[in-house]
């Protein structure tokens, strides 16, 4: 008889295990550090940001606001970016930053620039670009609809006997 079929079990080893839970502490740590200075800073009125970030409208409470502003905000541009044109088999990104540095930069939101990243479209099918638009292949696509119809694109059965299916 065969293997038995179903998911393949993956294994982390200890080291891969501590090297996640070390990263996870470091940015709770960090995230608990930066909520007391930053209210510490709002208190003595050394910076407005932080006075603004102190009084600003909750929509959430307890662990969920505390993710959202000191683990989420950090790494938030990773997957929520703005591309500047339409994507094809590459796009590209708009870079954006924001002031405050890595401690305090949570407290800030992002500000677009001018400089842009060209990326590989990787997140879509459409990664060797034929859904774009293309000086070669869209006019022979065009052509080809038509003059033969949607039609062809369908089993014989449903759409008929096409010129193009002889």
């Amino acid at each position: 008889a065969g293997a038995a079929l179903g998911p393949e079990k993956l294994a982390m080893t200890r080291l891969m295990e501590l090297h996640a839970y070390w990263g996870y502490a470091r940015l709770f740590a960090m995230g608990v550090v930066r909520e007391y200075v930053v209210r510490a800073s709002a208190v003595l009125g050394l910076d407005a940001a932080s006075r603004q970030y102190v009084g600003r409208e909750r929509w959430n409470s307890g662990w969920v606001e505390f993710y959202k502003a000191h683990m989420y905000k950090l790494y938030v541009d990773c997957f929520n970016r703005p591309i500047a044109n339409a994507p094809d088999a590459t796009f590209d990104v708009i870079v954006r930053k924001r002031p405050g540095g890595h401690f305090f930069g949570p407290l800030h939101d992002f500000q677009c620039t001018d400089e842009v990243h060209t990326c590989v479209n990787l997140g879509s099918y459409n990664y060797l670009g034929f859904g774009g638009v293309d000086r070669f292949c869209v006019p022979k696509a065009r052509r080809s609809a038509l003059e033969e119809g949607w039609s062809s694109c369908a089993p014989r059965t449903e759409g008929g006997t096409l010129q193009i299916h002889r």
